[in-house]
């Protein structure tokens, strides 16, 4: 065989691999059919993941990861189909730069369990605001 031969079959073999689809994204550490991933409304999560309660984790001092003061801040949160938090991606918070993509990446993720209706444990993608507020706002 020719070398010219040789590098037109590696030029075609190189692009033809370039030009497939890919199936799945990697979203953390998994891959995901992004096809399969359901968006959902708000209120909808309960109809397809329930969260598995965790104890409260008492620290010592303030993890890197928890904002200082208070505020609020929207994130979109994927969840795969084994029930784990793969992803959150920061929209915004208030105050602004109260929460940032680095904290919200060095958070603990949560895991859920499969809802009776989402038998096929289908992943999902939701929209969710959270809020950090004072204790006496909190207890009245």
């Amino acid at each position: 065989m020719k070398l010219n031969t040789v590098v037109v079959v590696i030029i075609v073999a190189f692009i033809t691999a370039c030009s497939s689809t890919m199936t799945s994204k990697m979203i953390g550490t998994t891959h995901i059919n992004p096809d399969t991933i359901v968006n959902l409304e708000v209120g909808q999560l309960e109809d397809y993941w329930v969260s598995i309660p965790t104890p409260p984790k008492q620290y010592k001092k303030r993890p890197a990861w928890a904002p200082k003061g208070y505020g609020e801040w929207v994130q979109i949160t994927t969840i795969d189909s084994n029930g784990n938090e793969v992803e959150r991606i920061l929209i915004s918070s208030t105050p602004t730069g109260f929460m940032t993509q680095d904290q919200l990446d060095a958070m603990p993720m949560k895991q859920y369990k499969a809802a009776l209706s989402n038998s096929q444990k289908l992943p999902v993608r939701f929209l969710e605001s959270l809020e950090i507020i004072p204790n006496t706002a909190a207890k009245g």
